[in-house]
């Protein structure tokens, strides 16, 4: 089954004809509940492409007492944190696209009649979709995995799952008929199980200091939906100021030490802030895009970080604290504080964590819309 499903879905269809961007399949508002409540006496979690596991950490803070089932993740320094971070998860696969998932399949069968809810999520590769990156879309051989993500659900029929990419899948023509594709298969998944509807949220509106626009996609079983749902509406912005640290004067840098690159995003940035004519602008908390090529020019933003990408997040200085900003500010960015993680940050590896950082999902977001659609099915 496994291998002639993924043989399938990885078949790619020509282009279509120049049409609109897509509909939403079945919009929230329009969902129709079965209002047959179900008494559930427990929670699954699994996820792919975890790197931080946003997902888990928003299920942490929920209160919900849940089975961390499975998680996966390739690269193996990031396995290692996400091992770390996540303890209690099981089991912890190398490769999502070649999880077994026939006994994933067997042993979620077993428990299908014990109403246990399973929540999924997956944030697959975003490089093929972003403007930041090559935009190759599915000639990317990492857009691949998301063939598998969509098996893994057909496969287990989680009650709710979640999957996360750049907007630029979602808005930009050029991938179109990619998104058409995603979005027609999971409305055929299990013969039309699921409702399914998606929503660009950023995550500036859920209270972290920082812009990060995504294309959320949500499936919930139809015949567990038990009560309607909406989208979330925007929460108080946050400052970035709320989430800086205190640094010691030893810590500061000496920016002539700083790269050639670092220096000219620096001065241009200086130059265009301090014509704005505040007199005091070395003291507020502007941040600089220090790795940006010439060619993509200056990029500066104020009292919130650009959008943490897994290349730029090392590279994100602090005007008023004379310093990068530090794993534990890039976290607080995504949502992820200090009283989530298991460990101290401080002992987890510095540049791994700010690369897994910028891969994340935001963790506000993601509780969130676990909580509406958590309540949605009545648990």
């Amino acid at each position: 089954m496994m291998a002639s499903s993924a043989s399938t879905l990885r078949k790619r269809k020509e282009p279509a004809s120049d049409e609109g961007p897509c509909q939403r399949p079945h919009p929230s508002e329009q969902q129709i509940p079965c209002k047959k409540p179900v008494s559930w006496s427990g929670l699954w979690y699994g996820s792919d492409c975890s790197g931080l596991d946003a997902g888990a950490f928003a299920l942490k803070r929920l209160s919900s007492e849940f089975r961390h089932w499975f998680g996966s993740e390739s690269h193996e320094p990031y396995r290692r944190v996400f091992s770390t971070l996540h303890p209690t998860c099981e089991n912890v696969f190398s490769d999502a696209q070649r999880k077994p998932f026939n006994d994933l399949q067997k042993e979620r069968k077993s428990s299908r009649n014990s109403t246990k809810a399973m929540v999924y999520t997956a944030g697959f590769p975003c490089q093929p979709f972003s403007r930041a990156g090559l935009g190759l879309a599915m000639s990317d051989e990492r857009a691949a995995v998301i063939w598998d993500i969509l098996l893994t659900i057909a496969m287990l029929l989680p009650e709710i799952w979640l999957l996360e990419n750049v907007k630029d899948l979602a808005c930009d023509q050029k991938y179109r008929e990619t998104f058409r594709e995603i979005l027609d298969f999971c409305v055929k998944i299990g013969g039309g199980a699921y409702f399914v509807d998606w929503q660009v949220l950023d995550s500036y509106e859920y209270g972290v200091p920082a812009t990060r626009c995504r294309v959320y996609i949500v499936g919930v079983l139809k015949g567990k939906l038990c009560q309607p749902w909406q989208w979330p509406k925007p929460l108080p912005k946050a400052s970035l100021s709320s989430i800086l640290v205190p640094r010691r004067k030893d810590e500061e840098k000496d920016i002539r030490s700083l790269s050639t690159t670092c220096l000219r995003n620096l001065a241009g940035a200086f130059q265009k802030i301090s014509k704005k004519g505040d007199a005091s602008w070395k003291k507020k908390p502007w941040v600089v895009d220090c790795q940006n090529s010439s060619s993509r020019g200056v990029h500066f933003t104020f009292d919130r970080f650009p959008t943490i990408t897994k290349s730029h997040a090392a590279g994100l200085w602090i005007v008023s604290k004379n310093d990068f900003a530090k794993p534990v500010e890039l976290l607080a960015g995504q949502g992820i504080l200090p009283i989530d993680l298991p460990v101290e940050i401080d002992s987890l590896p510095v540049g791994t964590i700010s690369q897994m950082a910028g891969n994340a999902f935001t963790l506000n977001v993601v509780k969130c819309l676990l909580d509406i659609l958590l309540e949605a099915i009545g648990y």
